[in-house]
């Protein structure tokens, strides 16, 4: 037995076992529901229980849906279940009443804690399945046997309809912020303007955006947020490539201190990355900041005057501060994440080879890890022309 489960295993025991256990468990379903859900309703639950185990960047992306949400349920008591990992994320959209934590560092962890979690959300008013690709929320959602539960789905309708009361559509080659926007309206709950959820956000976490004025002098502030899960780490920029485009960017102005963000996981990777760069770059004023909570991390971007960063949840929160950002894709797509903010600052690189994206759609990129979509931003990786960077690389310039 797999001790301890990396981000493969799990992918590979949500695709058995939870085919196996929709199987066993949707014939128990289906006869419970008529025992016990006699009369379903939408208005006014007494409690919502999200589902989301994985993507600390989604849950921003659904922001302005359970946003909308919230303030249309103010009675509502809503939970939401999750992983340990995403716990800190869920905790800064100061959405949720409570919090329940499913351990997945190993099989015996999640089993326990998943029948706990599910004595916790048993017989609910609402359950909602923010699990897109993943079976095994699907069969948990169905065993909650709650008399209203919602989920999405893609290709695999006749077997998720036994074990949902109201299913959305989704399309992963769509922005999938369409398709979470719909939730609300199922509550009639309009959507926020981002304005309003910016300032509700900033306040509730006590984060104050840094405008620097003409009469302050002294480095620009740049954060870099270069790490991501262990979830596509193909989308990470390799020390080269971040050479490549600091160098591009010292041509223009020398006169910048550049700080790394990402979480306490990747500090020691972060200070090789850090290591290679002051090689290149000995007179660079650099730091590593992956030593922060995610709160603390947060108030640090909003004092950088600029944000460079792949596609991460860093990214989506620097999106909803408001703050000029610089970020580039491979493996996944900015037209399906990153919905239009109007007087957003931000420059977008990414070259839609055909194999992207690739995320969502198989369990391993089809490069093996070679991430040739992030390598075809930079043609000529390798090459010491780097004063040709802002000529051949590829942006959408925000034209999403």
């Amino acid at each position: 037995m797999i001790k301890k489960m990396n981000f493969k295993h799990k992918q590979i025991l949500d695709l058995y076992c939870g085919w196996i256990l929709t199987i066993i468990f949707t014939p128990l379903v289906i006869i419970l529901d008529k025992i016990f859900n006699q009369n379903r309703f939408l208005n006014n639950p007494k409690n919502i229980v999200f589902i989301k185990m994985v993507g600390g960047g989604t849950l921003i992306i659904l922001y302005p849906s359970l946003y909308a949400l919230r303030k249309k349920l103010a009675d509502t008591k809503f939970i939401i279940i999750t992983t340990p990992s995403l716990k800190p994320f869920a905790e800064t959209l100061k959405i949720f009443d409570q919090i329940i934590t499913i351990d997945d560092k190993d099989i015996n962890s999640l089993l326990f804690s998943a029948i706990r979690a599910l004595f916790h959300s048993f017989r609910v008013d609402t359950i909602i399945d923010l699990e897109v690709h993943s079976q095994l929320s699907c069969i948990f959602t169905g065993l909650t046997i709650s008399k209203n539960r919602i989920g999405f789905y893609i290709r695999n309708f006749f077997l998720k309809k036994k074990l949902y009361t109201h299913l959305i559509y989704f399309s992963p080659f769509s922005g999938s912020f369409n398709f979470y926007d719909l939730l609300p309206s199922l509550y009639s709950a309009p959507l926020t303007d981002i304005n309003e959820l910016r300032k509700y956000f900033l306040e509730k976490n006590q984060i104050k955006i840094h405008k620097k004025t003409n009469s302050e002098v002294g480095h620009r502030k740049i954060g870099i947020g270069h790490a991501c899960s262990n979830f596509m780490p193909e989308r990470m920029l390799s020390s080269k490539q971040w050479e490549l485009y600091i160098a591009s960017r010292l041509t223009q102005d020398n006169n910048m201190k550049l700080h790394f963000f990402g979480g306490k996981i990747s500090y020691s990777s972060t200070e090789k990355l850090i290591e290679d760069l002051r090689q290149k770059f000995p007179d660079l004023n650099i730091e590593n900041l992956c030593d922060n909570s995610l709160t603390d991390t947060l108030i640090k971007m909003a004092e950088m005057d600029e944000f460079w960063t792949i596609d991460s949840a860093l990214n989506h929160y620097a999106r909803l501060m408001g703050l000029k950002i610089v970020s580039f894709w491979g493996p996944t797509s900015p037209k399906i994440l990153l919905r239009k903010i109007p007087e957003l600052s931000e420059n977008i690189y990414y070259k839609n080879v055909p194999c992207s994206p690739c995320v969502h759609i198989n369990l391993s990129s089809p490069c093996k890890g070679d991430n040739i979509c992030i390598k075809n931003i930079f043609k000529f990786e390798g090459s010491e022309s780097l004063n040709e960077l802002s000529i051949i690389i590829h942006s959408t310039e925000n034209k999403l």
